[in-house]
């Protein structure tokens, strides 16, 4: 892991340049604490500026056979997309193939960080020991990238030594990591020189001291390296120690300014004001600037605070020097200023740093720079923290500063609908129309009111569910309109349209809505692939398709299905695709098709290579998880399925499908107290009918397995009254055994008031549904070599062992309080299960595999 040629680690680390070696003091106190330390595999060194804690490890580190990787912190890399960037950029340095696979995974949350350890240990399994050092942690305070760095150090690994350099102590939950001798630390008190350290580098830079002058000197620095450097470089100069302690005493910055600054020429000085400008200094970049390379010659040979780092293959300031050099900014125009910035946009732009390109285009007031770079930067539905992000640069732009520019408007509407703050894009939207249809019809004025009406007709649509108004055709019709007169081809990141939850984004229960909505998506869909490039090409056939699997009129879901993932795929409409996928997954395990179902895996796979498709791996692990929970293999479900969703992970369309996973999976693995707690509190899932009524379900289900009968027949009951309009059936047959079980016995209680006869073609289609799920769940174990792992609920293992004490059915159910016919019908699971005949084979077999 982290490959690199030795050669390229043969620049020191010390600061340039090679003629001031003799100002580094080998500090072997310092190095024999590191090596003590390097038996934990978390150290963290903890020191103000200026007391060499970088230096003291890079020249530790120097030479040392392990695989090495620092990441340099900063302020912006609290934005989780701008750390992820910085982050597998430094990993890109020793491995390109880790550094992909961590660009595709995204910034991992603590929902994905099982994905995330997965990957780091595959790249492990072929490498050696390897050191990660975080420089300038102190700048991170963002949440969610301490809990990044917190689930990374409770998960150590054994080839992978962690380094932690701050100024502060860090903001992360070390107590258990503590408590288990895993952490060493180096403090302030550590790295001071010693009187007898401060005399050896007096020393070693030829400067002879009273000793009286030694100890003023010693209680003045109190052994605080950057001082004692400065006091010796005017020694060197003056032998006058009265005067380098009382210039150290009075201003530290003048001290700077005397020794270090203006000793070099005005053309470099305005070059090292330059660098203090920019966050990363990497070599091509700080080239660049220069526009000559005599200038980086002379920055190498005449400034000893400012050092390359192999590592980062980047030049480092320290950071007191950062600090006099940023207060001297006055020198350069504003025009030096803002082409410094153009520069750094330029360059992070090209290199993938969007985030920073974004900030330094704001920086040099460059915003005609910003709307392209999202447009082809980010995906379509913008993650949240970089949503607020990109909201501030537009919202705190002055006025004008967008002008002319064709994309701003539908870039602006498409954040803040990111951020569900449609409200706001339907008004902006509606401001925009306004303004320019006042104007005459120009190619100008028709390309952005194009685009205005798409954001109105999108925000539209994503209202549907809560006003019950379908217009959004028509203002996909004005936006076709607007562009007929004006064609041009659609820009390219348009192409991939993401998707709710449920691609009928309909709230009510009223008779005819799913109706009127659908034609509202056929009308739209034409158009759409028309103006857009082939956007939502599949949506119309994607929303039949999935109106008729809810009615449970499978035959014909299919038709539509087969063709909505037709038209998605010749398009890359990557969303509608998957989603297509999943539904005929759906429709091939209840029609009991194992090798449908299997071609169906192949092609969710499949999109895993599509690195267009910014969600890939999120939605495929939805996807395979229902899939894995129905044949019965849940251990092979991603894990950050069964944790909390973070709001701030995903786009909220990513993580509502993610979360109407997440309930299934805990009724799976019989959680049902927080299932219900889910249930009750989810919101955005039940601003869907089809969401009310599948949680619903899952609600009655757990009332019953928890014996609150009452609330299941009652829970039961709702979700029949909510699908009674559309005569939806699916959400109650795919619940199979546990379907039938409870309607059998909402139908014997006569404490239920849905029909018996509703109630018998649930309980005959779901058991029907159980059955052809079993027998594909057995060639799914037969297939993958799994049928000696059968696993038995621990109701089943009880009945099974009631069997084997020879107790009849009517014995067991009187002692397990359960009626007869739930007996047999474990019973009869079990003989599925075991692919026994009868009550005798099954014991066999189980004893034979150690079920019992």
């Amino acid at each position: 892991m982290f490959e690199k040629q030795e050669a390229d680690r043969g620049a020191s680390d010390g600061f340039l340049p090679q003629a001031d070696e003799k100002h580094l003091l080998e500090r072997t106190r310092i190095d024999q604490l590191l090596t003590r330390a390097f038996a934990c595999p978390l150290i963290v060194v903890t020191a103000g500026a200026g007391y060499g804690k970088t230096r003291a490890v890079t020249r530790f580190l120097h030479g040392r056979s392990e695989d090495q990787v620092l990441v340099q912190l900063g302020k912006r890399d609290n934005l989780p997309a701008r750390f992820w960037e910085n982050f597998t950029h430094a990993v890109g340095r020793y491995s390109p193939q880790l550094s992909t696979r961590l660009v595709e995974l995204g910034f991992p949350s603590l929902a994905m960080m099982d994905q995330y350890l997965e990957i780091i240990e595959d790249e492990l399994s072929r490498a050696k020991n390897y050191i990660v050092v975080l420089d300038d942690f102190h700048s991170i305070t963002n949440p969610d990238v301490l809990g990044f760095f917190n689930a990374s150090i409770a998960n150590p690994h054994g080839r992978i030594s962690l380094i932690i350099i701050s100024r502060a102590e860090p903001a992360l939950n070390l107590m258990p990591s503590i408590m288990k001798g895993r952490v060493a630390f180096i403090t302030e008190d550590d790295l001071r020189f010693t009187r007898q350290e401060t005399t050896d580098f007096f020393k070693q830079i030829g400067v002879s001291l009273t000793a009286d002058s030694l100890a003023a000197i010693c209680d003045d620095t109190d052994g605080w390296a950057f001082s004692v450097n400065l006091v010796g470089m005017s020694l060197a100069k003056t032998k006058n120690a009265r005067y380098a302690r009382s210039a150290m005493k009075s201003n530290v910055s003048r001290l700077i300014d005397a020794e270090v600054f203006s000793v070099v020429s005005p053309r470099l000085q305005r070059f090292l004001v330059q660098l203090s400008m920019i966050d990363f200094l990497v070599v091509d970049l700080v080239h660049t600037l220069a526009h000559d390379e005599t200038l980086v010659a002379e920055l190498a040979t005449a400034c000893s605070f400012i050092r390359y780092d192999s590592y980062l293959d980047a030049y480092r300031i320290h950071h007191l020097f950062l600090d006099f050099l940023t207060s001297r900014q006055g020198i350069l125009s504003e025009e030096e200023k803002r082409e410094t910035w153009r520069a750094a946009a330029r360059w992070c732009a090209a290199n993938g740093q969007m985030i920073d390109a974004v900030a330094y285009f704001e920086k040099a007031g460059d915003y005609a720079e910003i709307p392209d770079l999202i447009n082809h930067g980010f995906p379509q539905q913008v993650p949240p923290t970089s949503a607020q992000f990109l909201l501030q640069v537009f919202e705190n732009a002055p006025e004008g500063a967008f002008e002319g520019v064709l994309i701003y408007h539908v870039l602006h509407m498409r954040i803040l609908l990111s951020l569900s703050r449609i409200e706001d894009a339907f008004a902006l939207a509606q401001k925009v129309i306004r303004k320019y249809e006042a104007m005459p019809l120009k190619q100008t004025s028709c390309r952005i009111l194009f685009g205005a009406y798409i954001a109105l007709a999108v925000a539209s649509w994503m209202r549907a569910p809560l006003t019950d108004v379908y217009d959004f055709d028509h203002y996909f019709e004005r936006g076709n309109h607007y562009f007929a007169l004006f064609p041009f081809v659609s820009m390219s990141s348009g192409t991939s349209h993401p998707i709710s939850t449920y691609a009928g984004m309909v709230g009510t229960t009223r008779a005819g809505a799913f109706e009127e909505y659908l034609a509202a998506m056929a009308r739209s869909v034409p158009m759409t692939t028309a103006c857009l490039n082939g956007n939502m090409a599949g949506m119309d056939a994607l929303t039949a398709g999935e109106l008729l699997f809810f009615k449970a009129d499978l035959k014909h879901a299919e038709i539509k299905l087969k063709s909505a993932f037709a038209e998605a795929d010749k398009h890359s409409q990557h969303d509608i695709r998957n989603r297509a996928l999943s539904y005929l997954l759906r429709i091939y395990l209840a029609l009991g098709k194992y090798e449908n179902a299997t071609w169906v895996i192949d092609q969710i796979k499949a999109q895993l290579n599509r690195k267009a498709y910014y969600e890939r791996q999120l939605t495929c692990d939805i996807v395979m998880a229902r899939y894995y929970v129905l044949v019965d293999s849940t251990d092979f479900v991603a894990s950050w399925l069964g944790e909390e969703i973070e709001e701030s992970a995903f786009g909220e369309y990513v993580m509502d499908f993610a979360n109407l996973m997440k309930a299934l999976l805990l009724y799976t693995t019989e959680r049902f107290e927080d299932l219900l707690h889910f249930a009750q509190s989810e919101t955005r899932l039940k601003r869907f009918l089809l969401g009310r009524i599948e949680l619903k379900v899952l609600e009655a289900l757990c009332h019953y397995q928890i014996k609150n009968r009452a609330l299941a027949f009652e829970a039961l009951e709702c979700a029949w009254q909510l699908s009674q309009s559309n005569g939806f059936l699916m959400p109650f047959i795919e619940q199979g055994k546990h379907m039938r079980t409870l309607t059998a016995a909402a139908r014997k209680s006569g404490a239920c008031a849905i029909p018996d006869n509703w109630l018998n073609e649930v309980n005959r289609r779901a058991s029907v549904y159980a059955k052809r799920l079993n027998l594909v769940a057995g060639e799914y174990r037969d297939a993958n070599g799994l049928s000696d792992d059968t696993h038995l609920s621990a109701l089943e293992t009880k009945v099974l062992g009631a069997l084997v004490d020879g107790l009849s059915r009517s014995e067991i159910a009187a002692q397990m309080n359960l009626s007869i016919n739930t007996i047999k019908t474990v019973i009869n699971m079990v003989y599925l299960k075991l692919g026994a005949k009868g009550s005798a084979e099954a014991i066999r077999i189980a004893v034979e595999r150690k079920l019992l």
